[in-house]
């Protein structure tokens, strides 16, 4: 559970694994404390590769915890960018954070500062679901 503020409100976002309607369709995966209930959240594209400009490293140039891999409630929003695909389950060492001013952005962050090569390693253990 975390507590993020945006907007001068505090919302705390909670991920949970559960079952979701998708296309019609029920499918498990991952869901995010949105709006008073648990929706899905989708990525744009099956890739997880990190770009330049996505993570911030520290001082000891290990990635922070604060910048990661987009996502977002809404299919649709992400669609453009090679499919929408549901976050069905994400590996122990990374979480699910709100980034950003638009409440529906989410962000797959490290849930500790590690190197980069093992951020990309976590990253690359993510299932996805493609939404049709």
């Amino acid at each position: 559970m975390a507590y993020i503020c945006f907007r001068k409100e505090i919302h705390r976002v909670v991920v949970h694994q559960n079952l979701h309607q998708v296309g019609g369709e029920a499918a498990k995966g991952l869901g995010v404390s949105f709006g008073g209930k648990t929706v899905p959240v989708f990525r744009g594209g099956s890739s997880f590769t990190l770009k330049p400009g996505e993570f911030k490293l520290n001082a000891d140039g290990l990635v922070k915890t604060t910048h990661g891999v987009s996502l977002d409630v809404n299919a649709s929003t992400v669609s453009k960018f090679g499919g929408a695909h549901q976050i069905e389950s994400i590996p122990n060492g990374l979480k699910i954070i709100q980034r950003g001013p638009r409440p529906e952005h989410f962000q797959i962050v490290p849930s500790y500062e590690m190197s980069v090569q093992q951020f990309q390693g976590l990253l690359n253990q993510i299932k996805t679901i493609p939404v049709k």
